[in-house]
């Protein structure tokens, strides 16, 4: 990727999806170096100045190693951002019982399902103040912290929504956050 002064971006990317590796391997745009590392144990050393997670841990059993690892690898600014199911809806219900709202049936136990989407694998619910301890261990401080609304599967202008479609955005099915390196002293 080149930038308006004309600087180059090196990008490493990480995804043990097959289908997906392939795919992006295939897509690669020569104005920038792309390195894969199928394994985080052959991650490149860094530093990163971002170390970004799209809906990925939580669907990493044990958080305790890559949060350190990722910890270690950022720069000295580097930023840590990731976007996760929101964990107070997943496994949530839309119902109607004179009025429309989400059942949760529960929210701070921990969770292990098996997800058929995405060509199948596991989910680990987890309450939201245990990502937090989780990232506090591994050195990183939460900095920023978003729910966006969740937008209707057709592409239309906010004006065209459904009141449905409307309801259904009053609610994030997802959150992202940004953690720094907490620096000592």
């Amino acid at each position: 990727m080149t930038g308006d002064d004309g600087s180059t971006a090196d990008l490493v990317a990480w995804d043990r999806s097959a289908p997906v590796y392939a795919a992006t391997v295939g897509g690669a745009d020569d104005s920038f170096r792309r390195r894969f590392a199928p394994f985080l144990d052959r991650w490149l050393p860094g530093p990163f100045d971002v170390v970004l997670c799209h809906m990925v841990l939580m669907d990493v059993p044990t958080l305790d190693r890559l949060l350190a690892d990722v910890a270690v690898r950022l720069s000295e600014e580097g930023v840590l951002v990731a976007s996760i199911l929101h964990p107070a809806f997943f496994g949530q219900q839309p119902a109607q019982d004179h009025e429309r709202h989400r059942r949760v049936t529960g929210y701070l136990g921990h969770e292990e399902r098996w997800v058929e989407t995405f060509g199948g694998h596991r989910h680990y619910h987890r309450p939201l103040s245990w990502y937090v301890g989780r990232l506090r261990d591994a050195g990183l401080a939460v900095v920023d912290l978003d729910e966006p609304p969740s937008l209707p599967a057709r592409d239309v202008p906010e004006s065209a929504w459904t009141e449905h479609e409307r309801w259904f955005a009053s609610i994030p099915t997802m959150l992202s956050f940004a953690a720094l390196r907490v620096r000592a002293g």
